[in-house]
């Protein structure tokens, strides 16, 4: 299997996983916005949101850096995975003292009990982080995509039947945030298992080497912190500045892009090695960056027409009508999500070329400008301000992502762009033809949805074809495989 297929068919396990994961947790914000109303759902993603704020400081770039290490250093591997087990105990228990304290400091009030109760019981989950990141290194090193996505179908089989036992036996909130405990739990069991097949996971090792290996991961755990930081913020802030109504609008749109944000992370987890084997300014690192470029770019543009094109029928069926007024919030999060897609093929390159110190103080200022718009666009536009915030920062983060690239090896080139770009108008006009003369939403808001996401997916990859704006790296790929199926 050559390269082209092994990113396929590995991103296409790995999305499987997600999507799985993704399906779950839209079944579960289906069923808790029901169950829990309105304002308690709010909480209870104020709750999950800020557990998962804590979280990555479990990691801190270790499992990346160690995924890196082993890709240059297989000899060693076994050393490397006692050393990552040993940091990731002693950053999981520090993560779940500073969580606590950040609890009381932020949510301390009478009227933040549910909060409070919700983040202790999803806090479970990061007790599974030592093993769970020892075992990603290993896999994503091997280029071993199975295990992890069937992480992902475990953790969101699991969670639907947490989340049915709790509706059954009528446990409330309690129940509802310890579906989400139970999923994070389970999606480290498939992994964690295929990794002690092969090697130890004990923690353990040489101390001098384990401190070696974490100093090496703090500019990528600072990039990591960054980020998370990021993309968490706007629900904490919408906590703090505005309403559990506004919090729970922002939450049923962004769980419905959730899972979109881990699409170009999965092809890039796959190619990581091998950017990390690539000399710089190389033909071969132009290529490898160029095909991920041009591939999420196909995935982009019909993605964008559907979801902004059909928003009001998105939330109706993930919420219900209480929360109609998440439309427009999920328009302006898809648009988001289209600028963060390069914006992670160039972060994620150069930290596999060990570039990442360049990456954090204009990360820094990136994050201090959402912060900063945040505050200032939550107050007057509320769920819609934190949306337009992210929107302005992520144009920002990719314009210097590919500004950061361009100094460390040569800039790829959009390929074919005003072919895809009628492409994406004719998908854009069969969205507009089927849902403009419709109530908002329709009265049928799934057959609307399913039936005009089909037939504006058809006319773009049609318009694409006719008009060969699908670009070399993609057709080349395509082609080999069918050489190799002949």
């Amino acid at each position: 299997m050559n390269l082209s297929q092994k990113v396929a068919l590995n991103t296409v396990l790995l999305v499987g996983g997600r999507v799985a994961v993704a399906v779950s947790g839209l079944i579960g914000t289906v069923v808790a916005t029901r169950y829990l109303g309105r304002d308690d759902f709010g909480q209870l993603i104020t709750a999950v949101t800020f557990v998962a704020l804590f979280a990555i400081f479990t990691d801190f770039g270790v499992w990346t850096v160690a995924a890196r290490e082993i890709a240059r250093r297989p000899e060693d591997e076994q050393r490397i995975l006692t050393a990552v087990s040993a940091i990731g105990l002693g950053l999981c228990a520090a993560t779940i003292l500073v969580a606590l304290a950040g609890t009381v400091v932020f949510y301390g009030a009478d009227d933040r009990e549910l909060v409070r109760a919700g983040i202790l019981i999803t806090l479970a989950g990061t007790l599974i982080t030592a093993p769970l990141g020892a075992s990603s290194a290993h896999l994503t090193a091997h280029q071993r995509a199975v295990p992890l996505a069937l992480g992902g179908l475990v953790a969101g089989l699991s969670f639907v039947v947490a989340l049915g036992v709790a509706i059954a036996a009528d446990l409330g909130f309690a129940g509802i945030a310890a579906a989400y405990a139970i999923s994070v739990l389970a999606n480290a069991v498939p992994p964690t298992a295929a990794a002690l097949r092969r090697f130890s996971l004990r923690p353990g090792g040489e101390p001098a080497f384990a401190w070696k290996l974490l100093r090496s991961a703090l500019p990528q755990g600072a990039i990591l912190a960054i980020t998370a930081v990021y993309f968490r913020i706007d629900i904490v802030l919408l906590s703090l500045l505005g309403t559990d109504g506004d919090v729970a609008l922002y939450g049923v749109a962004y769980r419905v892009l959730e899972f979109l944000l881990i699409v170009p992370i999965f092809a890039m987890t796959t190619l990581f090695p091998e950017i990390a084997r690539t000399p710089a300014h190389s033909d071969r690192l132009l290529m490898l960056v160029q095909g991920a470029l041009s591939g999420l770019l196909l995935i982009t543009v019909p993605m964008a027409c559907v979801l902004i094109g059909f928003a009001p029928e998105v939330v109706r069926l993930a919420g219900g009508s209480e929360f109609d007024g998440a439309a427009d919030v999920l328009r302006l999060l898809i648009v988001a999500v289209a600028f963060s897609f390069p914006a992670t093929v160039f972060f994620n390159a150069l930290v596999a070329m060990g570039r990442q110190g360049i990456l954090i103080w204009p990360l820094i200022g990136v994050l201090t400008l959402n912060v900063a718009l945040n505050a200032v666009l939550i107050g007057p536009l509320a769920a819609e301000g934190a949306a337009l915030a992210l929107v302005v920062t992520e144009a920002a983060a990719v314009t210097t992502a590919w500004y950061l690239f361009g100094r460390v090896s040569h800039r790829p080139r959009l390929q074919r762009p005003l072919r895809l770009a009628v492409a994406g108008l004719a998908c854009g006009a069969t969205v507009a033809a089927i849902r403009l003369p419709l109530d908002a939403p329709s009265a049928h808001p799934a057959l609307t949805l399913v039936a005009g996401s089909a037939a504006a997916t058809a006319v773009f990859v049609v318009a694409a074809l006719a008009l060969r704006a699908v670009p070399v790296e993609v057709t080349s790929a395509v082609a080999q495989l069918r050489h190799r199926r002949t």
